[in-house]
């Protein structure tokens, strides 16, 4: 599948089932989109139609992402801004609807799956993740294991295109999360060893943060328990 949109590359189906399996284990869907050059930094302390909850913002975005400790919650913190814990709260919102979704799929429609993560979502994420829970079904597949996020970074605000964006950093252990097929077999080609990181992509739409690409990345920060 390809798309018009130069800030995003679509996924064949097989693609898009073969990284969702690395997604679950390692929450890492392959639905990139790249940032152009013009992107620029924009204040983060101005408001946003964001969750009452947020945290207060920041004086000044940092150009560095800044991590929560563990074992403090991973997905607070109080150096981020107003719109970095809105971007969070996307992400953590998202995995956590996508994680159940994929331990039962057959208990699931295609209307299903939509619904589950349209609050946290864009269209073009949600088509990929109803094609990949289309194969799993098909291929009696599902998810085992316990979901373990180490640490989150949430990186500066950008504008890019008129909307605010935010990169959320995740590091997840993969090795607790396994996709298997009917008879409990780890399925070819989709188990991972170690920690992983997955950078989402979440912009802000209509006033409110949505999931717009995932993919794995190159950490300059070691993904590893401490």
């Amino acid at each position: 599948m390809t798309t018009s949109d130069p800030r995003e590359r679509g996924m064949t189906v097989s693609k898009a089932l073969r990284l969702l399996a690395v997604v679950i284990i390692g929450l890492a869907l392959s639905s990139c989109q790249t940032v152009g050059d013009t992107a620029t930094p924009i204040d983060t302390s101005s408001p946003a139609s964001t969750p009452s909850e947020i945290v207060t913002p920041s004086p000044a975005a940092e150009e560095t992402p800044t991590a929560t400790p563990v074992p403090a919650d991973i997905w607070t913190n109080k150096d981020w801004s107003k719109d970095q814990q809105a971007a969070v709260n996307a992400a953590k919102g998202f995995n956590l609807k996508v994680i159940p979704i994929f331990r039962e799929p057959k208990k699931y429609k295609s209307g299903d799956v939509g619904k589950q993560v349209m609050s946290y979502t864009d269209l073009k994420v949600r088509s990929n993740y109803i094609k990949a829970w289309e194969e799993y079904t098909e291929k009696d597949w599902h998810v085992e294991g316990v979901f373990e996020p180490i640490w989150v970074e949430a990186g500066k605000v950008r504008k890019v295109d008129g909307n605010k964006q935010v990169y959320v950093d995740l590091c997840v252990n993969r090795i607790r999360l396994r996709t298997v097929d009917a008879k409990g077999k780890d399925v070819e080609g989709t188990k991972k060893d170690g920690t992983g990181v997955i950078r989402h992509t979440v912009e802000q739409r209509t006033g409110k943060f949505f999931v717009v690409a995932e993919k794995g990345v190159d950490s300059s920060k070691e993904c590893v328990e401490t």
